[in-house]
């Protein structure tokens, strides 16, 4: 399952809520009471998108927003964490509107297949909208990590992002209507690199500031971008360490002071982990729509990389994961307790 489906579906069971409160079967309820409801399912949706996660923290008094509290397992004692504070406070504005919607499905003078079939609909989409709630508060959680790793960063160590880009539908600077639809996509990965600006061997890419303290004090970063475009690829485990090796590689040994690199491939959200790869992406794709609207092709890998040449902090290759006949196997393999 896709990471976005958790906003999309946890949105639109908010949507779908609001429609229930205009139900034929809610006829004969005051309207104000149907507009009250309304209104409460809008800033609950409002507030989960705009201001759910900043009151996020590891201290907070609400259960559903101590990532401590609600991130520990009920059962496993290895996967427990006691908070050091207590629980004194709620927020019931969803809790109160859900079961506002279902007492007046209950109290209305129904069959009890429609009372069951409306409330089975309710139920659905509230676990929709908890899911994402559940969604968010993983997302800034595991956001944190990123943040430890960039305050320990050395001129050592580096941190790699990894995302497999959208497929490219190859372009023509001219082309028949008949060609457009039914095209082959080219599977491009992306590599960010970054890493804590050293006296020495830079990347010579753009710095960073990534604190508010005084000048003097502040923490530079120094980032590189490794794009890797193929005619044809599966997008699956050995490729992705066939480029990650690529990677690593090339960067020892232009930087042989590297010495660790933090992967990150954990994304819990679209807009909270892979923004460098989203961003770097967005760039490309400008600059070789630039390239096609120069009356040139961008068709295949090759014309892919000389395309996207002109995007700066980028280092692109063009790539080809051999088929291996001893290595290519479809062997099975487990993993013992997973």
């Amino acid at each position: 399952q896709g990471l976005d489906y958790f906003s999309a579906d946890g949105s639109t069971a908010f949507e779908t809520l609001v429609k229930l409160c205009d139900d034929p079967l809610l006829l004969g309820i005051p309207s104000h009471l149907i507009d009250k409801l309304r209104c409460a399912l809008h800033q609950c949706r409002n507030y989960l998108i705009t201001d759910y996660k900043s009151h996020i923290s590891q201290e907070s008094t609400v259960p559903d927003r101590c990532t401590v509290f609600a991130l520990s397992d009920l059962k496993e004692k290895q996967w427990q964490q006691k908070c050091e504070h207590h629980h004194n406070d709620q927020c019931f504005l969803l809790d109160e509107s859900i079961q506002k919607l279902r007492s007046l499905i209950e109290n209305q003078q129904i069959p009890d297949t429609q009372r069951s079939r409306f409330i089975y609909r309710i139920e659905h989409n509230y676990d929709l909208i908890k899911q994402w709630k559940a969604h968010l508060l993983r997302s800034v959680h595991q956001d944190d990590a990123r943040y430890d790793v960039l305050e320990n960063l050395n001129a050592k160590s580096v941190l790699l992002y990894m995302d497999w880009a959208m497929k490219f539908l190859p372009m023509k600077y001219r082309e028949a209507q008949r060609e457009f639809f039914g095209k082959r996509g080219l599977s491009w990965h992306l590599t960010y690199v970054i890493r804590t600006h050293p006296p020495s061997s830079p990347f010579s890419t753009l710095l960073s500031s990534s604190t508010t303290s005084p000048a003097s004090d502040q923490q530079l970063f120094e980032h590189k971008t490794y794009c890797h475009i193929f005619d044809n690829c599966k997008q699956n485990g050995k490729t992705v360490v066939s480029i990650l090796r690529d990677v690593l590689l090339r960067l020892k040994s232009s930087n042989p002071e590297i010495e660790f690199a933090c992967i990150r491939v954990d994304f819990s959200d679209p807009q909270a982990g892979k923004e460098p790869c989203d961003r770097m992406a967005a760039t490309i794709k400008c600059n070789i729509r630039r390239y096609v609207d120069e009356k040139h092709n961008c068709t295949n890998s090759q014309e892919f990389v000389v395309a996207a040449r002109s995007t700066k902090y980028l280092s692109i290759y063009q790539s080809l994961i051999p088929s291996n006949p001893i290595t290519a196997s479809n062997r099975k393999l487990e993993w013992t307790g997973i």
